[in-house]
């Protein structure tokens, strides 16, 4: 979900409804628990473009392109 609609932010409340069957009690700490298993999966370099920005909700923020300049 989060990386077909990168960079888009995507609510909390999308996330918990699109993975869990039904609504956890702790919907904070199951959220939490799930990004730190996808971070952790993605592995250190890809886990860090797992981000959340307050009041938008998650995103998986693409590598911006490096520029080569030709001498």
């Amino acid at each position: 979900m989060l990386f077909e609609r990168r960079p888009a932010f995507i609510p909390e409340s999308d996330v918990i409804e699109q993975v869990f069957n039904c609504s956890p009690r702790e919907k904070c700490e199951a959220l939490a628990s799930l990004v730190y298993r996808l971070r952790k999966a993605l592995g250190p370099r890809y886990g860090r473009r797992v981000v959340k920005k307050k009041g938008r909700g998650w995103a998986y923020i693409q590598p911006r392109l490096r520029f080569d300049p030709v001498m």
